[in-house]
């Protein structure tokens, strides 16, 4: 069996900033992953390197060869993830890591807590709810904007600064290239989203006691995904605690939460479109929907980051295909007959709930007659 060896670890401290380099080197190809932030502790070890190589390896079945060392609690964490997730995707198998046991002195100090921020509805919702507890935001470029993007990784980071100098808060922004090296082997967010949040988290435990790790789904909405509550607790190397939050609550309750927010209507952020002016597009599937519930909630003409109507026309496009989006869209429908607002959207809407509960009841009775563990079975489980 091959093997992705983790190696080459170098810490280089530059003015205003310092990163941290290793070399991931499998068959034929080698490649140099790298995290940059600004000052302020983090982890040197390789073990920020780990979540980065494992989820690659386990789809190619390689074993993974650290040269360094690693506390015991992130290794046992591991055995659980690879557990969970070949059980979700016959594709990807468990495998070995090899690496020498990181004796780090127990931390009793107390130390900030802090919280993943993109500017969307989940963050904005963690953000809330944990107002009392929260100190630092973390913005990560690389994740949702190419680096290469300079100029809108920039107008996005700049957004999450506004917004945690409004709330007295300090920005830690951390730049890796990690998703170069994953992207080739795995889907970001079906496998490796957890992960790449995981590293740095990883890289940061020195600073942060926890983090929280914004859902995007409530608990009854959950599904094999990249982040999810049996995975990301579980790359916490006794430092830091990974919080996977706000499970008890899916979009449509979560925009409900914030949606007398002036923070939120000054600076929402949802859209993951290339080349849009703005924050948002307006036009996406992921705008489209967040404007539609704000609509239902008498709330859209307040976003001042999305356009104050919603097209009748575009939103028939974006048809329900999971059971949280059918959740959304029903309490959007029922928001809007109850206040006797918007008929053609109302309209638009009732044809949409009633053809997307036929759309996933047919792929659900398909589902329990399908062989189990199958390529038609992987497909329903993922829109379920």
């Amino acid at each position: 069996m091959f093997s992705l060896k983790v190696k080459d670890v170098t810490h280089q401290l530059g003015q205003n900033e310092q990163t941290l380099t290793a070399s991931l080197n499998s068959w034929k190809r080698s490649k140099k992953v790298w995290f940059k932030t600004g000052p302020g502790p983090i982890n040197q070890t390789i073990e920020p390197f780990l979540p980065v190589a494992l989820i690659p390896a386990m789809r190619r079945n390689w074993n993974v060869r650290l040269a360094g060392a690693v506390s015991p609690s992130l290794l046992a964490g591991t055995d659980h993830i690879q557990q969970t997730i070949a059980a979700w995707y016959p594709s990807f198998r468990t495998v070995k890591i090899r690496a020498k046991q990181l004796d780090r002195a127990a931390d009793t100090a107390s130390r900030p807590v802090a919280a993943f921020f993109s500017g969307g509805v989940d963050s904005f919702y963690t953000l809330k709810k944990h107002a009392d507890q929260i100190t630092h935001l973390v913005f990560v470029h690389g994740f949702d904007v190419v680096l290469s993007d300079k100029a809108k990784r920039r107008e996005f980071a700049d957004n999450a600064r506004s917004i945690a100098d409004k709330q007295g808060l300090q920005l830690v922004e951390v730049e890796t290239n990690l998703r170069e090296f994953g992207d080739r082997y795995v889907s970001w967010l079906d496998a490796y989203c957890g992960a790449g949040l995981a590293s740095i988290a990883l890289l940061l435990s020195p600073r942060f006691e926890t983090i929280y790790l914004p859902s995007s789904v409530s608990s009854e909405q959950l599904m094999p995904m990249g982040t999810h509550p049996d995975l990301d607790r579980y790359w916490g190397n006794g430092q830091i605690n990974i919080v996977h939050d706000g499970l008890e609550s899916g979009r449509f309750e979560k925009i409900e939460d914030i949606a007398d927010w002036d923070l939120v209507s000054q600076h929402l952020r949802v859209c993951f479109q290339k080349d849009i002016d703005g924050l948002n597009c307006g036009r996406c599937r992921k705008c489209t929907w967040t404007m539609m519930v704000f609509e239902a909630l008498g709330k859209l003409a307040d976003i001042r980051t999305l356009p104050d109507q919603v097209d009748c026309t575009l939103i028939k496009e974006y048809p329900a295909q999971t059971i949280s989006e059918l959740d959304r869209i029903t309490k959007s429908f029922q928001y809007l007959q109850a206040s006797g607002r918007n008929k053609k959207l109302l309209d638009v809407l009732e044809k949409m709930v009633a053809d997307g509960r036929q759309r996933i009841k047919a792929r659900q009775e398909v589902g329990n007659v399908a062989p189990k563990g199958g390529l038609i079975s992987r497909i329903l489980r993922r829109y379920r």
